[in-house]
């Protein structure tokens, strides 16, 4: 406790002599403070908002988050962003600390760094994603409110909804934490200048429910550059190929394969795998003993060992498992070669849209999906993919788009669909719809710059 409160301290002693000497150099361009309480470089949309601010020219940008996955290169070598990490909290597990102690705990520690990290630069505009609310939006805040910096909220899902989904809510104290999170993301989100988030159907839920948001404005994730389409560049596949079979995690090249299902995951219980492994004997009685099949699932986590333990019990002998942990290089390859891709992504809220299906579309790779309600807005029906709600459904999908009488129109069908939906990319969406939003506030900020030099003797 005595170290929590010297390092409170300190860094209010900090932000108050930052504050005193922090001064905007005549001349240079305009900060944007890009945050995510989370990997910076598993936080794509993240990146992506830093690189179009960038590339407009008129901003540099800081990226603010935790260090874990390597971000793109187009941002690591750009001179106009400066990638900042923050120091992530982490606590021994054999400590045994109860929940709401380490809850507590990483708040406060996140909030101090955050605060440290955001106050020692002169910004002009913070933009956070958010979930996590807590204690994102409210460092966000008190830091634009010392500064003058205009605040925008990017929403990729409903922190509280979020919350009720991982705590047990039939004990009192959760839901109580869950009602007091909610209150806290409802106060907060007013205080924004903007508010983005992820499509439609979220945007009318802030503006119509208890948020009551204003000026909400919506921007659906789109796939970044390296999604490019199907992979029919040879040399490229073989090289590929090579490489994971020399790493191990290919028993044979793709060729050698009738069917490649794809999927990525962080192997945590918010994706329900078991859906997949209940659906492959289905699939693999109708692949006979005459076709192959493989499925590829990448990603990390703790949940991974005893999928792979359950597909060895099914004893599938026309399917092969891969669960490589790809560079994000390869990823965007991978979903080229691949006859179709999974996402089991389950929406807290029914109110987001999964990102790894953004990234199958971006690839032209046919999309199978988890059933909720706003993925109409992606999939535009049944037109741009097909969906699920449980393992016998998922393994009709997988006989449809591989062994069954109307594959190959089904094929052709939503391939058509991908090369026409990644057609309206991120930068043109971005620059249509939040640029013209956001690129008044520098207009006025400046000339607060200039007012503050001139009361300090700049010339």
């Amino acid at each position: 406790m005595l170290v929590i409160v010297c390092s409170i301290l300190s860094t209010v002693a900090m932000a108050i002599s930052l504050l005193r000497n922090r001064s905007t150099p005549r001349g240079a361009k305009p900060v944007v403070q890009v945050v995510v309480l989370g990997d910076v470089g598993h936080s794509p949309r993240m990146q992506y908002h830093a690189l179009s601010l960038v590339e407009t020219g008129k901003v540099l940008v800081e990226l603010i988050g935790f260090r874990g996955s390597k971000p793109v290169e187009s941002l690591t070598n750009n001179p106009d962003v400066n990638i900042r990490y923050i120091r992530q909290f982490r606590i021994q597990e054999f400590l045994h600390v109860p929940f709401i102690i380490y809850a507590l705990l990483k708040t406060i520690w996140e909030s101090l760094h955050l605060f440290a990290t955001l106050i020692s630069s002169h910004s002009e505009l913070i933009l956070v994603q958010t979930p996590p609310a807590v204690p994102a939006i409210a460092i966000c805040y008190l830091v634009s409110l010392l500064t003058g910096a205009k605040l925008v909220f990017d929403f990729h899902n409903i922190t509280y909804m979020h919350l009720g989904n991982k705590l047990d809510k039939s004990k009192p104290l959760n839901r109580l934490i869950i009602t007091l999170v909610g209150m806290f993301e409802r106060f907060l989100a007013r205080r924004a200048d903007v508010a983005l988030c992820v499509t439609k159907s979220m945007k009318k839920y802030l503006e119509i429910s208890e948020f009551a948001l204003q000026n909400v404005h919506t921007l659906y994730d789109k796939p970044g550059a390296q999604f490019t389409g199907r992979l029919t560049d040879t040399r490229i596949k073989s090289e590929l190929e090579s490489r994971l079979i020399r790493e191990g995690f290919l028993k044979a090249p793709f060729s050698q394969y009738h069917y490649v299902i794809v999927s990525s995951t962080s192997w945590t219980k918010d994706e329900d795998f078991s859906l997949v492994r209940d659906s492959l004997p289905k699939w693999s009685a109708s692949l006979g003993t005459s076709k192959r099949g493989l499925l590829f699932i990448t990603g990390k986590g703790e949940m991974k060992d005893e999928f792979v333990a359950d597909f060895k019990k099914l004893n599938l002998t026309n399917i092969d498992l891969s669960t490589a942990w790809l560079a994000p290089a390869d990823y965007p390859l991978i979903l080229g070669c691949a006859t179709a891709g999974i996402s089991v992504h389950t929406s807290t809220s029914g109110l987001d849209l999964p990102m790894k299906a953004v990234d199958m579309l971006g690839s032209e790779c046919p999309v199978i999906a988890l059933e909720f309600p706003a993925l109409v807005e992606m999939l535009q029906g049944e037109a741009g993919g097909m969906t699920f709600t449980n393992a016998n459904q998922l393994a009709d999908c997988l006989i449809a788009i591989t062994t069954g009488p109307e594959a190959k129109r089904l094929d052709e069908k939503y391939r058509k669909f991908g090369a026409t939906w990644r057609k309206q990319t991120w930068r043109s969406e971005w620059i249509t719809h939040v640029w013209p939003i956001i690129s008044p506030f520098f207009a006025t900020t400046s000339r607060q710059s200039r007012r503050r030099q001139e009361r300090t003797g700049q010339k």
